[in-house]
């Protein structure tokens, strides 16, 4: 017992003037000193009792004055703190609790003094510098009559730091739940259809909701693969436009990502390299550090460039990392998809396109009662297809190397080489001012004047300038593989060309020629022959790019299903199988205007042939078309053979385009002295006695009356269509087996 307590003890004595006389004064003082002895006895076990349980209780323990001091404390209170308990009677609570304030501290105790207990949680730093984060219970206590506060104390370092690590688990848990909905959201907008802009805005939105403060761009590479377009910035729309246009290399970090084909972390634009050009442009938007990411194709060509720039210098985290790379394979894929389909509508309207414009040239062969009007046609599809300001077409003068001016379609109206503002400028002009290589001019090969503001002046160049034209295409005229003549074709804006209207260009352009052809013809009064030549330059024209474009047609309505799907390899594929069917077509066609014979048949039999068309205009599609022979086809005139394979060729195409057929079958009989050929479909069939303006009917029975035979037709609405062509033999046909003995 300390000082303190025998002072309270000795306090409850009865004074002695209380007493009556000496025997009952001795006797009440004998009364309060054993009260006294046995309250002292009390205390001293209890006292023992307590640093007994202070010695052995896990917790620590501190025994503490209202002010503050600590009177007390058990081992278990320096384990925890590493002080001794020497040191620690001479400390406050503030002492070693270190995320409050001294009078924060005694305003709990005054709190626990006044009745109620308090449960706080304290961070405290042990004695060698250890964080620790720790619980404490304070209740009042009457110690041997004193008012003091008793601090139970327990380490929940872990437990803290597991409700921690399980809070950002949710936190974590609940942001990807949100990425999850947001990527959802994405492709839903993908699969509708939404503008690219709209996907590549909302793909930014999510970056930066993912990652507070950050700015997200997405850059889009130009066809030149020069150069980085605007995609979309919604946070950064004027730093955009101001980089709109930068060319790829090395320097800042988007451009050097998509230069170098790799992510590039620039974590502090002030103090790197490569932002030394455009430091004061970052400055002036604010950007400290830039991150930027290749989007890549599935065939890993570089699309763009997704980035996330910050206010200030920093480093990404694996999460950020982690992230960016799910968004950019979004961003991919939106930007994939959407080309795509913008490859796929440019393909199929320029497959109408051809069409439309070999449909409105056999239109005009086949009407046209005069040549002369043939060329102007021709420019004018030109024109209309090819979206131009005007065309014009100069023949070559082999003698002395210049492209004379012949004719132009201008303004709506026909330019000829007297009309006085030509004269002006002289029609005629060297090769060399159309193709700078003259063994490109002579090998065929357009030549793409793409701003003729930036080129040497030539005489025609202030013509064409008056007329606001900027960008002119020179296509080679041909005949018999020979360069004849050169297309101009003339745009107000620059222009760039696809491969399909290169070859849509190079079509018509040959087209120029053929009319030019013909006009000369007719000019030296051969009309019979011109009209007999055109007649079958437009049979073979329709024979082959019109029924081939159908083909081109039908699989690019293929490709546009799989657009629908999602399936990109399909979409590739579909568009491939198009692009071969226009080139086999044109390739045809040019043969048939040398008059050549068909490549299919060159190579190979009149079955051989019959066999790979059915199987390439029927592929993709949902048709059985189906080929047999019987007897000795060896035995058909070669003659014979080109006219059979066009009629098997238009009779397809018309089932393909009209009859909505499930079934198409070609039959080749050849027997004693008679070749049949019949056709026949499941499809909806028609009335042959009413009008239609169809050409195809009519070429296939010209066809047929040429090679001396029938054309008969069978076909009724909802009964399907059959036609057989029958041709008599000049001698009788032999067998098979006596024509090898011979």
């Amino acid at each position: 017992m300390n000082a303190n307590d025998m002072d309270q003890c000795l306090s409850k004595v009865v004074p002695l003037s209380e007493a009556t006389d000496a025997t009952g004064m001795i006797a009440a003082l004998q009364l309060e000193l054993e009260q006294s002895r046995r309250e002292l006895d009390r205390c001293q076990t209890r006292l023992a009792q307590l640093d007994g349980l202070f010695a052995h209780v896990a917790d620590a323990i501190f025994v503490v004055e209202c002010d503050g001091r600590i009177i007390d404390a058990n081992p278990a209170a320096s384990e925890l703190l590493g002080y001794s308990k020497q040191e620690l009677l001479t400390m406050c609570p503030w002492d070693f609790v270190t995320n409050v304030p001294r009078e924060e501290i005694l305003a709990t105790i005054e709190k626990s003094r006044n009745g109620a207990p308090s449960l706080v949680q304290r961070a405290c730093r042990s004695k060698n510098g250890e964080a620790r984060i720790v619980s404490l219970r304070m209740r009042r206590d009457g110690y041997c009559g004193r008012d003091l506060i008793v601090v139970t104390g327990r380490d929940v370092t872990t437990e803290h730091q597991a409700r921690l690590d399980l809070e950002k688990a949710l936190a974590d848990r609940k942001q990807s739940e949100a990425l999850i909905q947001s990527e959802k959201e994405l492709t839903e907008m993908i699969a509708r259809g939404d503008s690219l802009e709209e996907i590549l805005n909302a793909s930014c939105r999510l970056a930066e909701e993912a990652f507070a403060g950050s700015l997200a761009i997405v850059m889009l590479l130009d066809p030149t693969k020069k150069r980085l377009r605007r995609g979309a910035a919604p946070s950064l729309s004027e730093f955009m436009t101001a980089v709109d246009g930068f060319e790829i290399g090395p320097v800042g970090t988007c451009a050097a990502a998509a230069f170098r084909k790799e992510q590039v972390i620039t974590h502090d634009i002030a103090t790197d390299p490569h932002w030394a050009e455009y430091r004061e442009l970052a400055a002036r938007y604010g950007l400290g550090a830039g991150w930027a990411t290749p989007v890549f194709s599935s065939s890993r060509d570089v699309l763009g460039t997704f980035a996330l720039y910050w206010p200030e210098a920093r480093r990404p985290t694996q999460k950020h990392l982690q992230i960016i790379d799910q968004i950019v394979r979004l961003v991919a894929f939106a930007i994939e998809r959407k080309q795509a389909a913008e490859a796929l509508s440019a393909a199929e309207k320029l497959a109408r396109g051809q069409v439309n414009a070999f449909t409105r040239t056999l239109e005009a062969l086949a009407m046209e009662s005069e040549t002369d009007g043939l060329v102007g046609h021709v420019l004018r599809t030109i024109t209309d297809e090819l979206n131009a300001h005007s065309a014009s077409v100069w023949r070559r003068d082999e003698m002395n190397g210049l492209v004379n001016f012949e004719v132009a379609f201008e303004g709506g109206d026909l330019v000829t080489k007297s009309d006085a503002s030509i004269v002006a400028v002289k029609p005629y002009m060297p090769i060399h001012e159309f193709w700078p290589r003259h063994e490109d001019f002579l090998a065929g090969k357009p030549s793409l004047l793409e701003d003729i503001r930036l080129v040497p002046t030539f005489p025609w160049r202030d013509h064409l300038l008056a007329q606001g034209i900027i960008t002119v295409f020179c296509v080679p005229m041909l005949i018999a593989g020979r360069v004849e003549g050169v297309t101009g074709i003339r745009f107000t804006h620059k222009r760039t060309f696809r491969s399909e209207e290169v070859e849509l260009a190079k079509a018509l352009a040959n087209q120029a020629m053929l009319a030019l052809e013909l006009t000369r013809l007719s000019a030296q009064s051969r009309q019979a022959a011109v009209m007999a030549e055109r007649n079958r330059v437009a049979r073979d024209i329709h024979d082959t790019l019109a029924q081939g474009f159908t083909g081109v047609i039908m699989q690019l309505e293929a490709a546009k299903g799989a657009v629908a799907k999602g399936e990109i390899s399909e979409i590739k594929k579909r568009i491939a199988q198009a692009a071969g069917l226009a080139r086999s077509s044109l390739g045809e066609a040019r043969r048939s205007v040398r008059a050549l014979r068909p490549r299919s048949l060159r190579d190979g039999t009149l079955s051989l042939a019959l066999g790979a068309l059915l199987r390439r205009m029927a592929n993709g599609i949902e048709l059985n078309a189906q080929f047999q022979v019987d007897g000795n086809q060896g035995a058909i005139p070669v003659e014979w053979e080109e006219g059979l394979l066009r009629i098997v060729q238009e009779s397809l195409t018309n089932t393909i385009k009209h009859a909505q057929a499930r079934n198409f079958t070609a039959t080749l009989s050849v027997v004693a002295q008679r070749v049949e050929l019949e056709l026949a479909d499941d499809g909806r069939g028609f009335d042959p006695y009413a009008e239609n303006d169809g050409f195809g009917l009519v070429g296939m029975k010209e066809r047929a009356e040429q090679m001396g035979g029938q054309f008969v037709l069978y076909s009724k609405p909802g009964e399907g269509t059959r036609i057989q062509i029958v041709l008599s033999m000049p001698h009788p046909i032999k067998p098979a087996a006596e024509m090898l003995s011979t």
